[in-house]
Parts: structure tokens; sequence; C-alpha cells
């Protein structure tokens, strides 16, 4: 419980943000500069999903993943100095980022919370594997909260 106040404070700031800056649209903010990850966060309770999750923030987070979306539809993802390319949209009512790999026939969904030219918050439904108690889990349908800056 604890977790979700932090995370509601920095989503009230990131709300009023998004309603002082100025009215562009979707794909206007998102090619408006270089996002960085800001960090990683669940709605799980689970202690092992928790945990993970973290330790992925972490390891985003040292490792400066940035997100560079262009005019083109084009994207580049980079992480701790590699690069992966891919297409990117953005849904008619500017609720969903579409993102495709090069490599891939599918593109990842994310449902974006909150655009502003200060922050972007995107959340992904994915499966995830963790440790609990030195056993191997898998958790279907875990919420992964991103916040860009």
């Amino acid at each position: 419980m604890k977790k979700i106040i932090p995370f509601s404070a920095f989503l009230c700031f990131i709300f009023i943000t998004m309603l002082v800056s100025s009215c562009k649209d979707a794909k206007t903010i998102f090619t408006s500069k270089v996002w960085t990850i800001e960090k990683l966060f669940t709605t799980s309770e689970i202690p092992g999903v928790i945990e993970a999750i973290d330790n992925y923030s972490k390891m985003y987070i040292d490792a400066k993943v940035t997100l560079q979306f262009k005019n083109d539809g084009t994207y580049i993802l980079t992480m701790g100095g590699l690069s992966d390319t891919g297409t990117w949209s953005v849904s008619e009512d500017e609720k969903i980022l579409t993102m495709k790999d090069k490599d891939s026939q599918i593109g990842e969904k994310s449902e974006i919370k909150i655009i502003s030219t200060e922050a972007i918050v995107l959340v992904d439904t994915d499966e995830l594997e963790y440790l609990e108690n030195n056993e191997k889990k898998v958790e279907k349908d875990v919420k992964i909260i991103s916040s860009w800056k």
C-alpha cells in the first residue's frame, strides 16, 4: 500500500503539469524530444513482482534508457549504448501507443495514461517471471507503469 501513495502523488503532479501545458496532439508531444525513463511501477501487491519491477526500474535508469519518436513513424530505443529501432503509431483517440520493433510481427500496445510536454506515463500489461522463496513463478497480466521525462 505504501508504494501506491508516492505513485499517486506523482500522478497528481503530472496531471497538474499536463493541465498547465499547452494543448498539443499526441504525435507532436511524442516527437518533441528524446524521452528518458524515469521510473517503473506496478499495481501488483505480490512482493516478488514488486521486487522484480523495482530491479528492472533501477537497471533501466542505470542504463539511461531513452526513446526517440520520429515524425516518419519510426523510433529509436537506446539502452546502455545499444539501440533498437521500429515503428510507432498512436490510436485515433490518442489512448493507445503501438510500437513494433524491426524484428517483430506483432506490435506492443501501451495505454497512454498521461501525456504532456513534461512527461509521458504508459501502462503495459505483461507476463512477468519472478522468484518467490527461490522458486521461479510466473504472474500473468501484470500492470507495468512506466514514466518518461
